[in-house]
């Protein structure tokens, strides 16, 4: 007798910021039949999915053949898609869309995993909307919700927290800029318009493997859940002390106000308007509400990422990061 086909897992942008690290635990488990989509297969990032075990496919989020084809026999399906190669709410929704209609005719899918954030006109009572990947975000839930109740019985939202890495991918609006001090000596400066004491969820998105593993782990004990992946809270001024720390580097928060963060981003011509506005709301949605959202005691009864672990695993601290992380193109 032959062996028990493995259950497939789909993934979406699987060499995106989460994808890669869904992917490369799952083949490494051994467990399951990993199908990464991708854009572009041939990439060094896909191929090393491949290498690792992954069968990469390709797969473009804007056409409905590719999609209901990359889908095909799937038990599991993570979702996402991304904002900032599409730069509109309804381009990302339209993506959204597709990949639940897709998942709505898979009549072997046991779970639907969703990344995505919370409901902002709500958590903001309307006061952010600006914050354009939020509500692209929103509307995929929204579409899921009233359009495909089917696919939203199954479905387990996960929330994440700020990336660590955002300080070295994101470095101009999320992260320190090393200057010379008042006396000529080096150091780090982060100016953001919030509290520096303010605590922030926090997450390195490499152990996104880990937990989207064991949310698969039971399946059914998640649907219409929604888990928060954070691997702690921790304010700016406990990160910069770190750094420091780490780096051997003076370094220093600043609070600024709304209109100089705004003032910064556009004289670095690094981005559009409307991602100045949207970056201005995400500093805004920190200072005037933070990130309760991400709180299991707070307004959506999230799960805690850390409570849903098997014995002996843990997501990684921003301390063990910071160890390990390239400070080059900050350092210089």
């Amino acid at each position: 007798m032959g062996s028990t086909p493995k259950k497939l897992i789909v993934v979406f942008t699987a060499t995106g910021d989460q994808g890669r690290s869904i992917v490369s635990q799952l083949a490494s488990d051994g467990k399951y039949a990993v199908r990464a989509l991708t854009r572009n297969p041939s990439s060094p990032a896909a191929q090393k999915l491949a290498s690792q075990g992954a069968e990469v496919v390709e797969c473009s989020l804007d056409s409905d053949t590719d999609v209901r084809n990359a889908v095909k026999g799937a038990w599991a399906i993570f979702a996402n898609s991304d904002f900032f190669s599409t730069f509109t709410v309804e381009a990302e929704a339209a993506q959204g869309r597709r990949i639940i209609d897709a998942a709505s005719k898979e009549p072997g899918l046991e779970i639907f995993i969703q990344s995505c954030f919370p409901p902002v006109a709500d958590y903001t009572k309307g006061t952010c909307p600006g914050l354009l990947h939020y509500a692209a975000k929103n509307e995929i839930n929204r579409i899921n919700r009233e359009e495909y109740p089917a696919v939203w019985a199954k479905t387990t939202q996960v929330f994440v927290g700020y990336y660590y890495s955002n300080w070295i991918k994101f470095a101009v609006p999320f992260g320190p800029k090393k200057v010379a001090g008042p006396d000529g000596s080096a150091e780090l400066v982060q100016s953001i318009p919030y509290p520096g004491t303010t605590p922030l969820a926090s997450f390195d998105n490499d152990d996104m493997g880990l937990v989207i593993a064991a949310i698969l782990d039971k399946p059914q004990a998640f649907h219409t859940k929604i888990v928060a992946a954070t691997g702690g809270w921790i304010s700016d001024n406990d990160k910069l002390a770190s750094v420091g720390k780490a780096l051997n580097i003076k370094t220093r928060f600043t609070q600024i106000s709304p209109e100089a963060y705004v003032s910064f981003l556009e004289s670095t011509q690094a981005f559009p308007p409307h991602i100045v506005q949207d970056l201005s709301d995400q500093m805004k949605l920190i200072r005037d509400f933070g990130l309760a959202y991400m709180d299991p005691q707070g307004p959506y009864k999230v799960i805690a990422a850390k409570d849903i672990l098997p014995a002996g695993r843990k997501l990684t601290t921003w301390d063990e990061w910071v160890r390990r992380a390239d400070w080059s193109a900050i350092m210089g």
